[in-house]
């Protein structure tokens, strides 16, 4: 049929803090280009990568308000909104992909979620993998929890559970947005920060590290958010295409998230950054020490036993 005029045209904006060749944004990519075929041109779903628009509580605010229709943002970023997405990050809860997917479709998520969409007017429509998250450093060397005292290490600005965790090990939370971390670590102002690996090779900060310590203390996962108020808008088809391709998208880049992430640990090991493995007992003994100072914020918000 014909294409349609300005009137009947719905233009969307996506913000994401991501550089435009991170997984999970590769595959948006691709996604905004079958939506707008497929709806003949009626939903134009238009991406501004690598902060744009401003950090994750820009985009939270601007979904909410309905400034900004949609963002991909990580679930750790929610929890200034709901305190219940912090059992998204809980250290050593998710430990494979195939558990938070799992979790995802769980009851307890889509009851989350729902909670969620009616009290924010914010709907996810997919969830994305960011991977496992391990400490880089510059100089320092961290083998076991007590190596942490006193180090320096840069922590997302939203995220409290973060805070919580490497407080427990003793170092100093330096908050900060990640686009600052390569001339922070360069200056010495900060010693390291916690982050996973595709995002660490993706930006300025790789050629600033030289050591990778293995903590893996927690996974990290990013959600498709839509102001709900903006997708009941769209005629029911086209809501359908959309919702859809969201589902197919999100499941097509966790495959290319795999692939990434075994392509950005090849890479950092190429640069010369040292992987440090700690020892099991030490690896433990770390993520104890973080989830005795982090279960706390769980109480009171799932079903006895749940975790």
């Amino acid at each position: 049929g014909p294409w349609p005029g300005d009137e009947e045209r719905i233009v969307l904006k996506l913000a994401s803090t991501l550089s435009p060749e991170m997984g999970a944004l590769s595959a948006l990519s691709d996604f905004t280009e079958e939506v707008y075929a497929m709806t003949g041109g009626r939903i134009d779903i238009q991406i501004y990568p690598s902060s744009q628009l401003g950090d994750q509580v820009d985009y939270m605010r601007g979904v909410k308000e309905g400034t900004v229709e949609m963002c991909l943002v990580s679930t750790a970023a929610l929890e200034s909104l709901d305190p219940r997405f912090v059992i998204f990050g809980m250290p050593g809860l998710f430990t494979t992909p195939d558990k938070v997917n799992r979790f995802y479709e769980s009851d307890i998520c889509r009851e989350l979620l729902d909670g969620f969409r009616q009290r924010t007017g914010i709907r996810s429509l997919a969830l994305f993998h960011d991977g496992i998250r391990n400490v880089w450093l510059k100089d320092a060397r961290a083998y076991r929890a007590e190596d942490f005292a006193g180090l320096r290490l840069r922590i997302p600005s939203e995220v409290e559970i973060r805070r919580k965790e490497f407080e427990a090990l003793g170092a100093e939370c330096v908050p900060m947005p990640l686009s600052e971390c390569g001339v922070a670590l360069q200056s010495g102002y900060i010693d390291g920060l916690e982050n996973n690996v595709e995002t660490i090779m993706n930006s300025d900060i790789a050629q600033q590290t030289r050591y990778q310590v293995k903590t893996e203390h927690a996974y990290s996962t990013l959600l498709l958010l839509i102001n709900d108020s903006a997708l009941m808008q769209i005629g029911e088809t086209d809501r359908n295409i959309l919702t859809d391709c969201a589902r197919k998208y999100s499941e097509l880049a966790f495959r290319d998230h795999l692939e990434g992430q075994e392509e950005a640990y090849a890479a950092a090991e190429k640069a010369g950054i040292v992987t440090i493995d700690p020892e099991p007992e030490d690896k433990k003994r770390i993520r104890d020490l973080m989830l005795d100072a982090t279960k706390k914020l769980l109480e009171g918000l799932f079903p006895e036993g749940f975790y």
